[in-house]
């Protein structure tokens, strides 16, 4: 029998063969070092009884490594961390066996050389001073591991509020039909063309707000990245205020804005051009500047324009309201036209502001004075006080006045749209000189003001009144006319319409069965007709009517004197007489042809 040997308790036994049996053979294995008889065996070996055997288990270290990375930005440190590892061996019991190999069981071990203080100083020596997550470093120092490790956190800069801008006006009108406030849709009323006023704010920029500068972790100041800008290019019609940060428009029009990356370029374009009819596909248009209607304007609908309006077609049972100019080059029809907007509405309040005017500084002068005297007397009277008395015995049209101008504007501000100052300021008549309100103003300061705005309203009107809008069209049936400046009527003529001008009138052709009101004059081709309809033409005291053919039954009007023809007349030349008496009426007897027999 072969010699076997064993291990117990991290000692080799052995035992010898039996007579012609081999010797049991040992040889080293993984993690030890093994001793026969005191030298090393690093090979097979037969040993026997007598021999001396002796384990020896190694001790393997492995350094690890910290190393310290700052992030790109600066704002974070970390640290990359490889522990070091002491690696044990421990030998295990076997069993008898002919051919023992001694192996070793591997024990590793982890440790980390490093205390708070060190981990500090390799941060430091790697350029970290700010920002050291001092519990951070704690946390790992009670539980070591390998990896990668936040130890040091900079400041961010905080970022900066770009620039950005509010475009105020629908950039892209949508074309649908508005709804009422009462829930009905009006489908005359399209959003689809957008205008605006002069000084109509368009855009307002919002200023950037600049970021705060951070801290990496080495200590350097980080700079924050700069605000996006936006640049604003103003065009025609547009002009920068408020310090640069607001799109103002300087004309009436349609806003436009173009955009390319961060640059705005606004412009207010003047005139707007309707291609084909304007009707219920078109819906009504209202516009703040020009139009241009390259059709007719039909089926009831609206046109209306701050500025000139040029209609190459027809206007057929609708409406046309343009601040300037009115031109049709077709056929009027059971319409409404007008040129000059409210002007010949703001001319009705002209005339008695400028009247209060005059009555109302010599009044608050003479208040003034009387408000002085009763102080030397030792008596106090207040500013209304004082102007109140004035007014009932000394300056009693002043009450009158105001009556009258708030009567005025209780009649026209329901169907016309006035302007923002005439209504600031009557409203302020209203509540500052009618009943006992006069007796509460204890301050000349107040009346001081008013004047003033009533002085540059009266001259904002004076300014209006000078402005003319004329109407020109070919033929006008069942129509109303109505221009601050000259109607025109250069082709066939008028059949019961109404005109109303603040210029003169001139109908090229027939005029009847209507009412011709010219404040400066009117002329007419024809007037009338055989059969006597009534055909009524009227202007102003200083004016002039003149007819080349009149009809008995037509009724002229000078100033408020009137006459009727009864019998025809050609080259007629009306006027007032100078004692303001009676309508004078020169001119030639016209005997009519007979039917069928030319004229």
């Amino acid at each position: 029998m072969n010699g076997k040997a064993w291990i117990r308790d991290g000692k080799i036994g052995v035992r010898d063969p039996l007579e012609g049996g081999k010797p049991a053979v040992v040889a080293p294995g993984r993690g030890v070092r093994l001793f026969v008889n005191g030298e090393e065996v690093t090979q097979p070996r037969p040993v026997l009884e007598k021999d001396d055997l002796r384990i020896e288990t190694l001790t393997e270290k492995l350094p690890g490594d910290t190393k310290v990375h700052i992030s790109p930005d600066g704002l974070e440190a970390f640290l990359e961390v490889k522990l070091d590892t002491t690696t044990t061996y421990e030998v295990p019991d076997q069993d008898p066996q002919e051919n023992l190999v001694v192996d070793a069981v591997p024990r590793h071990k982890t440790s980390y050389p490093y205390n708070y203080q060190q981990v500090v100083a390799l941060l430091v020596g790697a350029g970290g001073r700010y920002g050291i997550l001092r519990e951070a470093i704690e946390t790992f120092l009670a539980r070591p591991e390998e990896g990668r490790f936040l130890v040091a956190r900079g400041k961010p800069p905080t970022l900066p509020v770009d620039e950005r801008i509010d475009i105020l006006f629908p950039e892209k009108p949508t074309g649908e039909p508005i709804v009422r406030e009462d829930g009905r849709v009006d489908f005359y009323e399209l959003e689809k063309f957008f205008s605006v006023a002069p000084g109509t704010v368009l855009a307002r920029k919002h200023p950037a707000v600049p970021g705060e500068p951070g801290k990496s972790v080495t200590g350097e100041e980080i700079s924050p990245p700069a605000p996006k800008t936006i640049e604003i290019i103003t065009g025609r019609g547009t002009e920068l205020a408020g310090g640069g940060l607001q799109v103002v428009a300087t004309g009436g029009g349609r806003p436009v804005v173009t955009r390319a990356q961060n640059v705005y370029r606004f412009e207010v374009i003047p005139s707007l051009v309707c291609e084909g009819n304007v009707d219920l596909g078109t819906g009504n248009v209202r516009f703040k500047g020009d139009v241009k209607v390259t059709g007719s304007v039909t089926h009831g609908t609206t046109v209306e324009a701050t500025g000139k309006i040029e209609i190459l077609g027809a206007v057929l049972e609708s409406t046309v309201d343009g601040g300037g100019d009115v031109i049709i080059q077709g056929n009027i029809i059971a319409s409404k036209v007008r040129a000059g907007g409210n002007q010949a509405h703001l001319e009705k309040f002209a005339a008695p502001l400028e009247e209060l005017l005059r009555s109302l500084m010599p009044a608050v002068a003479a208040a003034r004075q009387l408000v002085v005297q009763a102080g030397q007397g030792q008596r106090r009277i207040e500013p209304g006080q004082a102007l109140m008395l004035l007014l009932d015995h000394k300056y009693p049209e002043i009450p009158a006045l105001i009556k009258k101008i708030v009567n005025l504007f209780k009649e026209i501000r329901s169907g016309s749209d006035l302007p923002e100052d005439l209504v600031n300021l009557v409203t302020k008549i209203n509540q500052t000189f009618t009943g006992v309100n006069l007796l509460r103003l204890n301050d000349f300061k107040v009346l001081a003001s008013f004047l003033t705005e009533l002085r540059s309203v009266v001259a904002e009107l004076k300014e209006i009144a000078g402005v003319r809008a004329n109407i020109t069209a070919p033929y006008a049936v069942n129509s109303t006319l109505e221009a601050a400046g000259d109607v025109v009527i250069t082709g066939q003529g008028c059949y019961g319409v109404t005109i109303h001008a603040g210029g003169t009138i001139q109908v090229r052709g027939v005029f009847r069965g209507g009412e011709a009101f010219g404040k400066k004059g009117v002329v007419i081709g024809e007037a009338g007709s055989e059969m006597g309809i009534r055909t009524m033409l009227r202007t102003g005291a200083g004016g002039k009517v003149e007819i080349e053919k009149a009809h008995p039954g037509v009724v002229i009007q000078v100033g408020a004197r009137s006459k009727e023809l009864t019998v025809p007349l050609r080259n007629v030349k009306a006027t007032l007489d100078p004692e303001e008496l009676g309508v004078v009426v020169d001119a030639l007897k016209w005997e009519r042809p007979l039917r069928g027999t030319p004229p």
